[in-house]
């Protein structure tokens, strides 16, 4: 399959996602109950919940959720009911609209993640009519805001608006847009056609062969030819640019291969299958992978001024070593000077055994064992080794005052979680300074109680308690004692600090409260900042370019290719150069980019890792 096929193709999920972000942004399962005048909404519990989501998912004060709902405070169940209080925000309405709502008009509840965007493609009216309705210029929407939804217009004009903007073609390429048209009464393929002068069998196609026929009210594709629109200029190669950048070769093309699970034919097959009309989900991982390709297209956007020219191959590395071997046979990927990807484990050791011999640098973007790297110096971890993170911890811990107690708590059943304990262990020991003591161990496992953590703890002094363990059951189960431990007349007025790790942020059993509390503290290897200005823009960017909003891969592909094609300008495509080179330091939006080689054999590590910790029921950087 060429290249440019392949590029189509991607187009088609992009526009997909799209949609299937807005179908799955409504919840219509809310009960509402009155007691004493107020109205609550129940909330029921559901799998992977915590107090903290469910306060915040709801846009409310965690204090005034445990008031209402104090048996939360001890911890919250599946499948248990919750107190929510139910408000209707205060709607401010430009005067000349009153007159145009009538009874059929709605009431629309916005929902954590929605945007005017996705609302109004809801319900099949224009963002612009969305604002006038309800006094909106252009600030942003808030969790629980109640927005007036004005009934669809009456058929008095043959006026038809695309409900989204030069939205790509999922059965065309880039040139082609979608519209959506509501079918009126009376209405044929034969006069729907000369309405937008296309083919009665070009809408037939767009619309899985209209089985059953046009039903008033309801809506079908229309695919028409953008103008003025030259396809060879959407795909040719792309060039970027790193400003104030000038010892480059500027005639140089560097090709870089991306890799990722597109699942191309998987998706052909849910989309051939796919009821007319209705939103069929695609594949997790293409979702992902387009977010990863759409924020490497980013990067390189940013980078254009500067005079390099990419020639990006995309390739779909499925979940089988098939697919991989036909990518070893294309010229494309024989030519990278880069390759980026793929995800799958054994994928990744049949991409970088192959790229070793033939002199081309990999990066991987997940997470990959340390073996990976040894003796191929063609390979890099973006990902840092929980190794490193726990010696980061320890670097961390060194520049806190004296005056603290350190203990460190090792389960003794898991032999990773003892190579973690050694790792923060022995950097903490070897960099002592002179009023520092030594690091105490104690060895637990899931069943242990903490009578011997006991005699380690002192009074008016901070304990901090380092638990590097990634076991979601030896972490739960010592999380559960501490808390009791504190609650007793002998440690209830003891301060304490934890030390855990990076899965600590998503183990559900582990309740916010908890880790706010124990001023918990946790390494990341990476983390978006959605405070930060820059980020802000970064989305805004994103939105306009794509219609729909990024998540945490789109921050991830930026990162990766900015860096990366920075590194291919200044040295001449000589990326490992570039790593050992002070240069290669780079404070991304999800990333901390601070590559080491590993040894003069090896491969290189990213060794940039955040501290964060609990304040407030938020993660906040600490370095």
């Amino acid at each position: 399959m060429g290249i440019i096929t392949k590029m189509y193709r991607i187009l088609v999920f992009i526009f997909l996602l799209a949609n299937s972000f807005e179908f799955h942004s409504q919840n219509d399962d809310s009960t509402y109950v009155n007691e004493n005048g107020q109205t609550f909404l129940i909330h029921i519990v559901k799998k992977g919940e915590t107090a903290f989501g469910i306060s915040k998912k709801h846009n409310l004060d965690l204090n005034v959720f445990f008031e209402l709902n104090p048996e939360a405070s001890n911890g919250i169940q599946l499948d248990q009911k919750l107190k929510i209080p139910f408000k209707i925000e205060s709607i401010s309405i430009v005067t000349d609209t009153v007159a145009d709502l009538d009874t059929l008009s709605k009431k629309h509840l916005v929902q954590e993640g929605e945007t005017y965007w996705s609302i109004s493609n809801v319900y099949s009216i224009s963002i612009d009519n969305l604002k006038k309705v309800n006094g909106l210029n252009n600030e942003p929407l808030q969790i629980g805001q109640s927005l007036i939804i004005p009934s669809p217009s009456k058929d008095t004009t043959n006026e038809v608006k695309p409900i989204v903007k030069n939205p790509v073609n999922p059965l065309g390429g880039p040139c082609d847009s979608i519209f959506f048209h509501k079918v009126r009464k009376k209405e044929t393929l034969y006069s729907i056609s000369k309405l937008y002068n296309v083919s009665i069998s070009s809408i037939k196609e767009v619309n899985n062969g209209l089985i059953n026929g046009l039903k008033k009210g309801g809506d079908i594709r229309i695919s028409v030819r953008k103008i003025d629109c030259n396809e060879k200029e959407l795909i040719t190669d792309t060039i970027a640019i790193i400003p104030g950048v000038s010892n480059y070769p500027i005639d140089s093309i560097f090709h870089v291969s991306l890799m990722l699970p597109f699942m191309l034919d998987e998706n052909d097959t849910i989309q051939r299958n796919c009821p007319p009309l209705e939103d069929c989900e695609i594949h997790v991982n293409s979702v992902q992978s387009i977010h990863f390709y759409n924020g490497i297209l980013l990067a390189i956007d940013s980078l254009r001024k500067a005079g390099l020219r990419v020639k990006l191959s995309l390739f779909d590395s499925e979940n089988d070593t098939s697919s991989i071997n036909k990518v070893f046979s294309d010229s494309n990927f024989l030519n990278s000077n880069l390759v980026i990807g793929p995800i799958y484990l054994r994928n990744i050791k049949k991409v970088t055994d192959f790229c070793k011999a033939k002199n081309i640098h990999v990066i991987c973007p997940v997470p990959i064992p340390n073996q990976a790297l040894f003796n191929n110096t063609f390979v890099t971890r973006l990902n840092p080794s929980k190794q490193t993170m726990m010696k980061q911890m320890a670097k961390y811990n060194l520049t806190h005052p004296q005056d603290i107690n350190r203990v460190m708590v090792v389960n003794s059943k898991l032999k990773k979680d003892i190579s973690y304990s050694k790792a923060f262990k022995s950097y903490y020991n070897s960099n002592l300074t002179e009023n520092l003591d030594s690091l105490s161990s104690i060895y637990l496992n899931s069943s242990s109680n903490l009578n011997q953590l006991k005699k380690y703890l002192k009074p008016n002094v901070e304990n901090i308690i380092i638990v590097p363990s990634s076991n979601m059951g030896f972490v739960s189960n010592f999380m559960t004692r501490l808390s009791g431990l504190i609650n007793t007349y002998e440690f209830r007025k003891y301060q304490f600090t934890i030390y855990g790790m990076e899965e600590w942020k998503e183990m559900q059993t582990i309740d916010e409260k908890y880790k706010n509390s124990f001023n918990l503290h946790i390494p990341l290897s990476g983390k978006v900042d959605y405070s930060s200005t820059k980020t802000i823009d970064f989305i805004n960017n994103y939105r306009e370019k794509y219609s729909f909003e990024p998540d945490k891969f789109s921050f991830i592909g930026f990162d990766i290719a900015y860096n990366s094609l920075k590194g291919l300008m200044l040295y001449d495509g000589n990326i490992s150069e570039f790593y050992k080179s002070s240069d290669s330091f780079h404070q991304g939006y999800y990333f901390k980019s601070n590559v080491f080689q590993v040894d003069t054999k090896s491969g290189f590590e990213n060794k940039g890792v955040y501290i964060y910790h609990y304040k407030d029921y938020q993660l906040i950087r600490l370095d």
